[in-house]
């Protein structure tokens, strides 16, 4: 489907920026009539959908909270940073080695827990569903804290 070109500002760039780390990213293409749409469902933000799009998770974003686009708003980039992939690449192998995804709701940080510290927390689950696979390597399994001295301060910090 080839986009409807607004009539005076045609199309619109916009900065983006990663979705992980924050950092600036490529400049994306708008239309100037697009929207911004909070979908009703799972409260994902879609970006450009439109007033008749459907959000991933299958809702009708129509029913969403939905606002213009700014002029000068810099959206989400579709796709993480060189840096943040990487790191993304990284997390996914620790991971399939016995290490386990964690997230932090107090101060938001994420990463994985080295296979020492995640195959403790992997014991006592269901191992059925999170143990290691014929092939050595283990399934996606995370964690959530809720308070950081639950997770302690990172690398370099006291």
């Amino acid at each position: 489907m080839d986009p409807v070109i607004h009539k005076k500002d045609g199309l619109v760039p916009h900065f983006t920026f990663c979705p992980r780390c924050g950092d600036s990213g490529a400049i994306e293409m708008f239309n100037a009539e697009d929207y911004v749409t909070t979908c009703p469902s799972c409260t994902v933000v879609n970006y450009g959908a439109g007033l008749e799009g459907v959000c991933n998770c299958g809702a009708a974003l129509s029913e969403g909270r939905t606002r213009r686009l700014e002029f000068d708003e810099r959206v989400p980039s579709p796709a993480l940073c060189v840096r943040c992939q990487e790191l993304s690449n990284r997390e996914a192998e620790v991971v399939s080695q016995g290490g386990v995804f964690f997230r932090c709701s107090e101060c938001g940080r994420g990463g994985a827990l080295l296979p020492e510290s995640g195959l403790l927390i992997r014991d006592k689950i269901d191992l059925e569903k999170f143990g290691a696979k014929e092939d050595g390597t283990y399934p996606d399994c995370g964690v959530e804290f809720t308070q950081c001295d639950q997770h302690g301060p990172f690398p370099g910090e006291r």
